[in-house]
């Protein structure tokens, strides 16, 4: 099944949400719930290619994409709490699921943030250029958020040295920041004060 796809990457992102369609509605179909289980994991796994691929032709689309599986994974909790309850491997299993369809949230926000801010970068150079202070606090900014994504993705998956350097970066980009807004503003002031 992998190769009747032939070459993912050269093909847009509607096209790439209707194969995923398709394949997920076969999924469901009599024929797919017929399928071996081999043949059923490939086919999952061709939506997971395609999922990432979404995400990387529009990483805003994907923020859609990564919520709508976390619905589904809490709906799921949901389920097997009432089910087990808390207590249950199963319950616990499926809790860590749903932590890191969370992180994904995270992750796949901070691309597309990224993806914002490089947007920035390459219409003010498309402008005449950013100022050097603008391109500084772009760069702020962009550690801030992998601070953000980095402490969220550490914590629930267990990383604490993920997490607590995520930490050092947010309070990095914050005293970048913050200090940085003030030097601008003594330099500021100290030209109005020639003029």
């Amino acid at each position: 099944m992998g190769e009747s796809f032939g070459d993912l990457d050269r093909i847009g992102p509607k096209t790439l949400l209707k194969l995923k369609k398709g394949l997920q509605d076969f999924i469901n179909s009599d024929k797919g719930k017929s399928l071996a289980p081999t043949e059923l994991k490939e086919t999952q796994d061709q939506i997971k290619r395609l999922d990432d691929l979404i995400t990387t032709n529009n990483p805003y689309k994907a923020i859609g994409i990564a919520v709508d599986l976390y619905k589904q994974k809490r709906k799921e909790l949901n389920e097997i709490e009432k089910k087990s309850g808390k207590g249950s491997d199963e319950y616990k299993a499926k809790l860590e699921e749903t932590n890191k369809a969370f992180v994904n949230i995270v992750e796949i926000t901070g691309a597309a943030a990224q993806a914002t801010i490089a947007v920035v970068g390459t219409i003010g150079d498309a402008f005449g250029g950013l100022s050097d202070d603008l391109k500084q606090t772009l760069a702020e900014v962009q550690q801030l958020i992998d601070g953000i994504v980095n402490t969220v993705a550490g914590y629930f998956s267990g990383n604490y040295g993920q997490m607590i350097s995520g930490i050092v970066q947010i309070v990095g980009a914050m005293v970048k920041l913050l200090s940085g807004d003030k030097g601008r503003g003594k330099t500021d002031q100290r030209v109005a004060n020639r003029c």
